[in-house]
């Protein structure tokens, strides 16, 4: 909806498929797995369902936020 209250068509749209985050030159960008089989995905899994997998320090936290690539 815009300003006005007219109703406009949505530009949003959702990602098919399997995803995986990739690094390609420095540059995260989001990709269908199965076309980036030589790619590490950099998200790591938490939680999966329901139950915390992967703990995390605040101090690896702050050193991660805090890494220039």
């Amino acid at each position: 909806m815009d300003a006005q209250g007219n109703i406009t068509p949505s530009f949003k749209k959702s990602k098919g498929g399997r995803l995986k985050l990739v690094k390609i030159n420095g540059i995260f960008k989001t990709v269908n797995e199965p076309e980036y089989l030589e790619f590490t995905d950099e998200l790591r899994t938490v939680f999966e369902n329901g139950e915390l997998i992967n703990t995390l320090t605040f101090e690896q936290v702050k050193a991660t936020a805090n890494y220039k690539a």
